[in-house]
């Protein structure tokens, strides 16, 4: 992991004090579980899904992507069985970076029955990031964009 990433690590998890930890090697191999999406495949891979999707739209020079995919990488070896996760690279995938109004890193999406439900943006804890994840596993698909859609205005 590069210095920066790290002593963003650091920062974050002194200030947050939460469930936030380095990646174990068993969360290391879930690299298969945390899908490489790119402008030619998402539409065949998120958008044609069945199953609900996590897509991280991050840089390699960001620091804060960094931690986020360490966290996503966490719950993507607990509910793969439920969710899929993904990750886009804004410098090689412009057409998904522009579709989705990207200007902040890391940048993540929510989608359900290829539908984007909820985005946040930002780096946030493992303990949000699951949150959002059970309630879209837990409601049923109207239900939760009504939810989020309430959740927007509120903001």
């Amino acid at each position: 992991m590069p210095q920066l990433a790290r002593e963003l690590w650091h920062a974050f998890h002194n200030i947050r004090n939460d469930e936030t930890h380095m990646p174990s090697d068993a969360e290391k191999s879930s690299g298969d579980l945390f899908l490489d999406l790119t402008d030619a495949n998402f539409k065949r891979v998120v958008i044609d899904s069945k199953k609900p999707f996590i897509i991280e739209i991050r840089a390699d020079w960001c620091g804060e992507c960094f931690i986020m995919e360490s966290i996503l990488r966490q719950l993507a070896a607990e509910f793969s069985d439920h969710i899929s996760f993904g990750y886009v690279n804004v410098d090689t995938n412009e057409e998904i970076t522009r579709q989705f109004g990207v200007t902040e890193l890391p940048f993540i999406l929510y989608f359900n029955n290829g539908e984007l439900l909820h985005h946040f943006i930002g780096l946030h804890s493992r303990k949000t990031v699951r949150h959002h994840l059970e309630k879209i596993m837990d409601a049923e698909p109207q239900k939760l964009e009504t939810n989020l859609k309430e959740q927007r205005k509120s903001h």
